[in-house]
């Protein structure tokens, strides 16, 4: 007898562990929030993170999130696709100064200024 109330008891367990996760309108631990739905950018997404640049969702105006604000990858730390001339220092860039203006110490492509580089 012990052991079917044993057996059920676990199952029970079992099955109410399952439930506790992403998406079920329950905050459960490691989560930020959790609004029992899948849509991302009404401020909680569908990984339980708020709304926000960084969480690894892309959402809203942002034109990508690879889950940090970390400049210098394949996305910057304000969500945008890495680009000479954003003022971000990404793959491939010596510089970015923010404007197209050659000579003055990082040329409009991106490169240090020297003879030669344009």
């Amino acid at each position: 007898m012990w052991t079917i109330i044993l057996s059920t008891f676990l199952a029970c367990a079992h099955v109410a562990y399952a439930w506790a996760d992403c998406g079920n309108g329950i905050v459960d631990s490691g989560e930020q929030c959790d609004d029992g739905n899948g849509v991302d950018g009404d401020g909680c997404d569908s990984n339980c993170t708020t709304t926000a640049c960084g969480n690894g969702v892309i959402a809203g105006a942002e034109e990508c999130d690879d889950g940090n604000t970390d400049n210098g990858d394949n996305c910057t730390s304000v969500c945008t696709n890495p680009s000479c001339g954003d003022g971000y220092i990404s793959y491939g860039e010596q510089c970015d100064d923010q404007n197209a203006v050659d000579g003055d110490g990082c040329d409009s492509n991106c490169t240090t200024t020297a003879c030669g580089n344009g």
